[in-house]
C-alpha cells in the first residue's frame, strides 16, 4: 500500500535506493574495478576493499591493498561506465515505485530528482527505466556552483524553486538515505522514508527521522500515526 499524494502538489525524489534497485551495484563497482587491476586479490584485502563509498575512501583502501598508481580519475571514469552499464542492463524500478508517481500524476504534482548520480548516468537510468517522463527535472551536484550534495540545503532550495514550491512543508521528499533525510527534516520537509536494503543499518534513526516509512518492494511497513 502506498500512501495517498493527496494534500501534496509538488514531490521530490531520491533515485538510488528510492525508485530504482541500484544501490547494491554502486556499492561494490569499485570492487570490480579492483579485480580488474588485481584480479588475486586476497580475503583481507577484499574486506579492506568492503564497506567503503566516498572517491576518499575508495582511493584509501586502493592504496592499502597496493594500487597506489590508480588515480581519482581513473576510477571516477570506472565507475562511471561501469555504472551506465548496470543501468543498462540490471537496475529495475521498486514494484511499487510505478503506483506511487501514478498517484502524484493523477494528482497533477510536479515531480523531481535530486541524485547524487551523475547526469549522464541519471538519465540512462531513467531512460532505460522508463520513468523518465515523470519528471520535471533532474538535478545533481554538477548543477551546484559548489558541487554541494545532501547534506547542505542548497541543492533542496534549488529543487524546491524549480518545483516552485515556497516551503518545504508543502513538498513530500522520498528517500532511502539517512544522511539526505537528516538534511530534509531539519528544512521541514514532509518526508516518506523508502526502505532499501543498504539503509538496514539505519533504519532505527530512519524511522524516527521520517513521517512515513515506505516499502517499495512490498507494502507499507508503517506511518507515524500508527505508532
Amino acid at each position: 500500500m502506498i500512501s495517498q499524494a493527496t494534500g501534496f502538489r509538488c514531490a521530490l525524489f531520491d533515485m538510488d535506493g528510492t525508485l530504482v534497485d541500484s544501490m547494491g551495484y554502486w556499492r561494490t563497482v569499485h570492487l570490480e574495478l579492483a579485480e580488474t587491476l588485481k584480479p588475486d586479490l586476497t580475503p583481507e584485502e577484499r574486506a579492506i576493499l568492503t564497506g567503503v563509498y566516498t572517491y576518499p575512501d575508495i582511493m584509501r583502501a586502493f592504496e592499502r591493498v597496493g594500487l597506489r598508481n590508480v588515480t581519482l580519475e581513473q576510477v571516477t571514469a570506472f565507475m562511471e561506465d561501469t555504472m551506465a552499464a548496470h543501468y543498462r542492463r540490471d537496475v529495475r524500478v521498486k514494484p511499487g515505485a510505478i503506483a506511487c508517481l501514478e498517484s502524484h500524476r493523477a494528482a497533477g504534482a510536479r515531480m523531481g530528482i535530486i541524485t547524487m548520480t551523475p547526469h549522464r548516468e541519471a538519465e540512462i537510468c531513467l531512460e532505460t527505466t522508463g520513468i523518465a517522463p515523470y519528471f520535471d527535472f533532474v538535478l545533481t551536484p554538477e548543477d551546484m556552483p559548489d558541487h554541494s550534495c545532501k547534506e547542505t540545503p542548497a541543492i533542496f532550495l534549488a529543487a524546491l524553486r524549480r518545483l516552485h514550491c515556497r516551503r518545504p512543508g508543502r513538498c513530500v521528499y522520498y528517500e532511502d538515505s539517512v544522511y539526505a533525510i537528516r538534511t530534509a527534516r531539519r528544512m521541514g520537509f514532509y518526508i516518506r522514508a523508502v526502505a532499501d536494503p543498504s539503509a538496514a543499518a539505519n533504519r532505527e534513526e530512519i524511522f524516527r527521522l521520517a513521517d512515513e516509512y515506505l516499502d517499495f518492494d512490498g507494502p507499507r511497513i508503517r506511518t507515524q500515526t500508527e505508532e
